[in-house]
């Protein structure tokens, strides 16, 4: 490369919990970048006072207070509510340390910022920026993909969903995956154990809500999507693709085998970033 070349940026976003170091090491962007030269950037979202009602009585019992790390992706402060100041109030000191933010923080405005600074300092090509999000941090590129498709040229949601409304206002390409095995999402989908690879699985109501709300977001309520059984570093994967224009809007995968994890080669056969980066590097702005 040339001391004056700009080149690609890829930005991945962690799961609730996580942060960017530790996604750092193991998501596999820090060797794909090495590999096929381009910036992956690794922000960490903030610990937030979470209120998990696990007996849904509406009271606050001990362990129902939970701080960890979660981007502001739609739901949180909304269908996910914050600890209130009282309830922290009442939480050990140690607790109310971990805390972070007290209100929903403005991620959006912060990965903005973030972008701009980094093409400010680094040989970011802006035209071609792009995010990928495991989780929580998939929910987060999905809402990316809405209001912030003005800095993204694709978005990769892996193990998530969209939570904001839309419409995406911008044609770009969207990769949703999902694991066969991924026990987040198989909680939500009482008698099934194993999401198929084939149209079945566009028939389980809890896949088809998420998928819709893309295709909608999309505007491709009136594309039929095509089917495929894929081989994908040796492992089975069910390829579904909305079709526009000659060329894919929509992909969703379903991975055999895969649990609610961000397949990296070592946790699973499949390697996410692999899976990604053609689309990635094809992207433009």
């Amino acid at each position: 490369l040339s001391a004056d070349a700009k080149v690609p940026m890829v930005m991945m976003l962690h799961g609730t919990s996580g942060s960017g170091d530790k996604f750092y090491g193991i998501s596999g962007w820090v060797e794909k970048a090495d590999q096929e030269h381009f910036i992956a950037v690794f922000p960490s979202a903030l610990a937030l006072c979470i209120f998990s009602d696990e007996n849904r009585d509406g009271l606050v019992q001990p362990g129902e207070l939970e701080v960890t790390t979660k981007w502001a992706d739609g739901h949180i402060g909304t269908t996910l509510r914050l600890c209130t100041d009282a309830e922290l109030a009442r939480a050990p000191s140690a607790v109310q340390a971990q805390v972070e933010s007290r209100t929903v923080p403005d991620d959006l405005a912060f990965l903005r910022a973030a972008v701009a600074r980094l093409e400010a300092e680094l040989p970011v090509d802006p035209a071609r920026v792009t995010v990928s999000g495991f989780s929580n941090g998939a929910q987060m590129s999905a809402r990316l993909a809405v209001e912030a498709s003005d800095l993204f040229g694709a978005v990769g949601v892996a193990g998530g969903s969209l939570e904001v409304s839309g419409p995406i206002p911008r044609k770009l390409p969207v990769i949703v995956s999902l694991g066969s095995l991924d026990e987040s999402a198989l909680n939500k989908t009482p008698g099934v154990t194993e999401f198929p690879l084939d149209q079945g699985a566009l028939a389980i109501p809890q896949v088809a809500a998420v998928l819709d709300a893309f295709v909608q977001a999309m505007g491709l309520g009136g594309v039929s999507p095509t089917w495929a059984l894929d081989r994908i570093d040796g492992v089975d994967v069910g390829h579904f693709r909305w079709h526009r224009d000659g060329t894919p809007d929509l992909e969703f995968l379903v991975i055999k085998g895969a649990t609610h994890q961000y397949p990296n080669g070592t946790n699973h056969p499949v390697v996410m970033t692999g899976v990604l980066w053609p689309t990635f590097a094809a992207a433009r702005r």
